[in-house]
């Protein structure tokens, strides 16, 4: 057989390139943009190729290939295709094609930020140089190592950040910090660094109390985290709130320390403090999960009577799906009764929740 590349071969030739198949129809596609004139006869086929160049518009530009191959198959069949859908179709897959290359291109703009940040600080790092970084580049970085709860890296990078010559003391920074060492099981660590806040000239506030507490709590140091809420107690402008309780509250039932958590609820009352929706779902949530059901009932009838925290969707949840994974299809029922009964303010705290 002849090859199409063979020289001096000729799409114009007079010569044509037979295809000797007994028996057979052979069909054939176009090859290298050129286009294929089928005859044939008898047992042979005789196939002419004529060439042409890529299919273009009437400016001259390459026509897009979906567009190109339904008009040859039109010219080929004759049917009746709407060109006008497909062309506005290939334009819509040329458009979401930029879209995705834009959304790589920010992506890859943000880490190569991120990587150039990481840099900038390793080089700058030195007796020279280390008091003299952007404030923003600094705060970026930490920032990101807050977020991804990369606690060493966060504590390098926060020393880094005393020692600017613009860096002036946030208590703010302080607390996220804490938090962030609590959340990674490091209250010695959260404790120096509340140190090193005071010793600034930071005044401890409830919040950063809370912090540190927490800190202990989460890592089951129930004693230091009791001895930090007697120290509230008596520092002015410092006492516990609702969301001091609530910690210590839900820590004690991550360790199914039922005793102690009612503890806290009545240190709380003799407090003057209420329990808020957080509290109260916190505890149906962990009764229901430990087959306590007969607290269950209790607390969700203090909700019902309460004004300011009553129920809403995540009481309902807890409720319904403690008792109904339990097989207490009845109780289960008699709760939903009583929700709806307080329709208004559940519907209300739905909405809100949405």
């Amino acid at each position: 057989m002849a090859s199409l590349c063979t020289p001096g071969f000729s799409s114009s030739s007079p010569h044509p390139l037979t295809l000797q198949r007994v028996g057979k129809i052979v069909h054939t596609k176009s090859v290298c943009s050129f286009k294929s004139e089928i005859s044939m006869s008898g047992s042979a086929a005789t196939v002419s190729l004529a060439s042409s160049l890529s299919p273009t518009d009437g400016r001259g530009r390459e026509k897009p290939r979906r567009v190109a191959e339904a008009e040859d198959s039109q010219q080929i069949s004759g049917g009746n295709i709407d060109l006008e859908k497909l062309k506005e179709r290939e334009a819509r897959e040329r458009k979401e094609e930029t879209n995705r290359k834009i959304a790589s291109q920010k992506a890859l703009s943000i880490i190569l930020r991120r990587e150039a940040t990481k840099a900038v600080i390793e080089k700058k790092k030195g007796p020279n140089n280390s008091k003299k970084l952007l404030p923003r580049t600094v705060l970026e970085a930490l920032h990101d190592r807050i977020t991804a709860l990369r606690w060493e890296s966060a504590l390098t990078i926060f020393q880094l950040l005393r020692e600017q010559l613009w860096y002036q003391p946030s208590p703010a920074t302080y607390v996220k910090m804490i938090v962030m060492l609590g959340k990674c099981k490091q209250p010695e660590k959260a404790d120096e660094l509340f140190q090193a806040m005071v010793d600034e000239g930071c005044e401890p506030n409830s919040e950063s109390y809370t912090a540190l507490l927490s800190a202990y709590s989460r890592s089951g140091l129930f004693d230091t985290a009791c001895s930090l809420l007697e120290q509230m107690k008596s520092t002015r402008g410092c006492e516990p709130d609702v969301h001091t309780y609530a910690i210590l509250i839900k820590s004690c039932f991550q360790v199914f320390d039922f005793n102690r958590a009612q503890s806290f609820l009545f240190d709380m009352e003799a407090q003057g403090i209420k329990p808020n929706t957080v509290i109260y779902n916190t505890l149906i949530d962990a009764y229901a999960k430990a087959k306590m059901f007969v607290e269950v009932e209790s607390i969700i009838a203090e909700m019902l009577q309460e004004s300011k925290c009553g129920p809403d969707i995540w009481t309902m949840n807890s409720t319904l799906r403690g008792f109904g994974g339990s097989g207490q299809i009845t109780i289960m029922e008699k709760c939903y009764e009583k929700f709806q009964g307080a329709g208004n303010i559940l519907n209300r705290r739905v909405k809100q929740a949405c």
